[in-house]
């Protein structure tokens, strides 16, 4: 494998290990919170395993945009 594959295969590699990260934890705590807003007495709305699961891929590739959101910074 050449030098510049192997730079690129590696920030790919990162790139998805730092979305599918961000992506489990955005999923288990933050989706809920950003996605389902009830009332406001109620709390974080409750979300399906399908739903979850749905939110995955995405999360994993826009992972930047998510933890702007997430963090509350504007887009």
């Amino acid at each position: 494998m050449t030098p510049s594959a192997s730079v690129i295969l590696w920030g790919v590699l990162l790139y998805v290990s730092a979305g599918l990260i961000i992506a489990l934890a955005f999923v288990a705590v933050g989706a809920p919170r950003l996605i389902g807003h009830g009332a406001a007495d109620q709390g974080p709305a409750p979300m399906t395993l399908g739903a979850r699961l749905l939110l995955i891929p995405g999360a994993v590739l826009f992972w930047p945009l998510v933890l702007r959101r997430w963090l509350g910074e504007p887009l």
